[in-house]
């Protein structure tokens, strides 16, 4: 007989800082933590396993409780690179080519400019104006500058590589930006999943015929996850279903049949 655990899915993370408007650039040292059997999860050597989790120790700083807005206002000096990201969402909400180009360190400018100004860069401006309240999440040091993720309401999480020159901070192409480390808090920002709790475990039969069906129901708070998966960290079954999701079969919040 198989057994199978059903699961709300839980990450924790240490919050720092709360934030009101653009707030003041402090990293300190923070725990990441991740269950090892979150779907999506990518293994990543640079943490420690602890038991069931991934273990992450980054200078960061995090605004989940009340995420920072971002673009209401101007602050060109560039002097944080919380100043930058801000400048960069002003710029794309504008349209404004020339400002955008400005905000990439000079190294790149030529580069940007070529997509910016090219034959798509109408398209791309289109795209980049259409993000409905950004909100900053948080940083963490990372290589030579500092990663910043952000979120909005249309496209989701992103991440924003951000490096110093001349006491200014510039937006930075990284071609490691899909590294574990930054997919994996990605993954924890698009989700925030909420403390564990465990459901009782169900049994079923070694096999089913496609004939056969069941159905399960659960009461959960609400607007969580469950993750199907056995009980030996990370031999998940790939199983996922959110309350009031599209396969969820109660559309009552707080229940979740399926």
């Amino acid at each position: 007989m198989i057994r199978i655990l059903f699961l709300l899915t839980c990450c924790l993370l240490t919050i720092t800082a709360k934030s009101q408007g653009l707030v003041n650039f402090k990293l300190t040292e923070s725990k990441i933590i991740f269950p090892a059997f979150v779907s999506g999860m990518m293994p990543d050597s640079t943490a420690a396993l602890s038991g069931d989790t991934f273990v992450y120790k980054v200078p960061g700083q995090w605004f989940l409780e009340q995420p920072v807005l971002l673009g209401q206002n101007s602050t060109p000096a560039l002097s944080t690179p919380y100043e930058t990201l801000n400048e960069l969402v002003i710029a794309f909400a504008g349209k404004n080519s020339d400002k955008i180009i400005s905000l990439y360190s000079p190294a790149e400018r030529s580069q940007i400019r070529d997509v910016i100004k090219g034959t798509q860069g109408g398209e791309l401006l289109d795209y980049y104006a259409g993000a409905k309240n950004v909100v900053l999440m948080g940083a963490i040091k990372y290589r030579n500058g500092f990663m910043l993720y952000s979120k909005d309401d249309l496209y989701g999480v992103h991440e924003n590589y951000i490096t110093i020159k001349n006491g200014k901070y510039y937006i930075t192409p990284l071609n490691d930006g899909n590294a574990a480390i930054n997919w994996n808090i990605g993954l924890y920002l698009k989700h925030q999943p909420k403390p564990l709790n465990e459901l009782p475990t169900f049994s079923f039969p070694d096999s089913l015929s496609t004939g056969d069906s069941i159905k399960i129901e659960s009461a959960v708070p609400e607007k969580y996850w469950i993750h199907a998966f056995y009980s030996t960290p990370r031999e998940m079954i790939p199983y996922r279903i959110e309350d009031n999701g599209p396969q969820d079969l109660n559309p009552e919040l707080g229940k979740i049949k399926f």
